[in-house]
């Protein structure tokens, strides 16, 4: 499990502190969670605080990043969650994100709410097994260096030209 902001704080922001309306709290998580999760006591803090966090802005276009948290405190009708930023992941891009939704059951409008929920699935695995394969499918994508024959050179034999007829 995982617990997802957004809306809140960006890989650019120096925060390590958001404050969420208990109405916006545990938007988007399934029906098993919420019931698990909606009395924020004791337990519940201490269970949630074991989840990682992934923070990014609405329409995640500066990316996000992953977080511990730190501490959650009932502060009037809201939750003030403190957090540390988990520097080893770094930020993820807008693309690994667009790649792993689906899998981080974040759905299509929910990019577009300000809202703290409670996700299954397992965050960093997810992640990690997303980057690799955007890292690989950028690396198929990539051409190799166009080699011009150079004067007493042999004919270049790694490279290999395709002629279409019309």
């Amino acid at each position: 499990m995982y617990n997802l902001f957004i809306g809140y704080a960006g890989p650019k922001d120096p925060d390590d502190s958001v404050e969420v309306s208990v109405s916006r709290f545990l938007e988007y998580t399934d029906d098993e969670t919420r019931m698990r999760f909606r009395d924020l006591t004791g337990d519940a803090v201490r269970k949630i605080m074991d989840y990682p966090a992934l923070f990014m802005h609405e329409h995640y276009e500066d990316g996000a990043f992953v977080a511990e948290i730190t501490s959650i405190k009932e502060v009037g009708r809201s939750y003030k969650v403190e957090f540390r930023q988990d520097t080893q992941v770094g930020v993820i891009s807008p693309d690994i994100i667009s790649a792993a939704a689906l899998e981080l059951r974040i759905g299509e409008f929910e990019f577009y709410r300000t809202h703290w929920a409670v996700k299954q699935g397992d965050l960093l695995d997810i992640l990690s097994r997303h980057k690799s394969d955007l890292e690989n499918q950028q690396s198929r994508n990539e051409l190799p260096e166009n080699e011009p024959a150079t004067d007493d050179s042999e004919f270049n034999k790694s490279q290999g030209f395709i002629v279409h007829g019309h």
